[in-house]
């Protein structure tokens, strides 16, 4: 067998040779295929993984005996910028000042998980609650549900803002809402669920006192939804930004800054824990 001249490797010339190295690639071959395919069968299970089989809006209510609640407290916010705490410097807004509160005030650990959005509108809402199964979760897990939504619907922001067209706008919005309502309910019978209800801002700008008229008015329907569910409790807020709302408001003068969210944490933890608080409400 001839011998090449980098270091007595056999020369591959051979009708045999020839067979053998035909065999060793065909093989490779296979082994590369079969590597790939698992490499990419792997990736696709981790970019797009294959559809879980989730349970229809109609039928988590029947599977809510099956959810094995975890220890402590769980607070779930939803909605908008309200509820997220836009304007406060200290960044826990209204939702994380009772959370504060409630941690002092329970023996057990009180766990936060956040939803709200900025600019949040009723029809975002409801349909996050129907489609997006990791919030749904969530609320199966609540104790108490935090929650401010339709001063977006009510008034589009970037046009110019009336009673008029927030008067127009006011029954889908109310539509809207007891949908969500009914399907808080659903989900999670069990959950506190307190809807903060709407406060003017503009007070002083409105001598007529139109706008404060409409707001009361909205809060009123609101509540209205609220008597058929007795898990869900409409806290007022218009009285606390009276007479005059400057000090309680943010440089936007329209969200409220730290003292103002310190004032919904306390008509909110006033409703939770009875005098003494020595039980708890969950």
């Amino acid at each position: 067998m001839p011998w090449n001249r980098f270091g007595g490797v056999p020369a591959l010339h051979s009708p045999s040779s020839a067979r053998i190295w035909r065999a060793i690639a065909f093989l490779s071959l296979i082994v590369f295929f079969t590597l790939a395919t698992g490499f990419v069968y792997a990736v696709k299970t981790v970019v797009m993984p294959a559809h879980v089989e989730t349970s229809k809006p109609e039928e988590i209510e029947t599977e809510q005996t099956d959810i094995i609640k975890a220890p402590g407290v769980t607070i779930v916010t939803l909605g908008d910028s309200l509820t997220k705490g836009t304007g406060d410097v200290s960044g826990r807004g209204y939702a994380g000042m009772v959370r504060e509160w409630l941690s002092e005030q329970l023996d057990e650990p009180v766990y936060f998980i956040p939803f709200a959005v900025n600019g949040y509108r009723t029809d975002q809402l409801l349909q996050a609650i129907r489609e997006q199964q990791g919030l749904v979760a969530a609320l199966k897990q609540a104790d108490l549900i935090l929650m401010t939504i339709g001063g977006n619907d009510l008034f589009t922001f970037g046009e110019e803002v009336t009673v008029e067209k927030a008067r127009q706008n006011m029954p889908a919005t109310l539509n809207r809402l007891d949908a969500i309502f009914a399907e808080l309910a659903r989900i999670n019978p069990r959950a506190r669920i307190l809807y903060l209800a709407l406060y003017n801002p503009f007070i002083r700008l409105d001598p007529s006192g139109e706008a404060s008229l409409f707001v009361q008015q909205f809060n009123y329907e609101v509540f209205r939804l609220s008597v058929p569910y007795n898990t869900i409790t409409v806290v007022p807020t218009f009285d606390l930004f009276e007479p005059d709302p400057a000090p309680f408001l943010a440089s936007d003068r329209f969200h409220p800054n730290e003292a103002g969210y310190a004032r919904i944490a306390q008509r909110v933890t006033s409703l939770l824990l009875p005098p003494g608080g020595d039980e708890s409400p969950f």
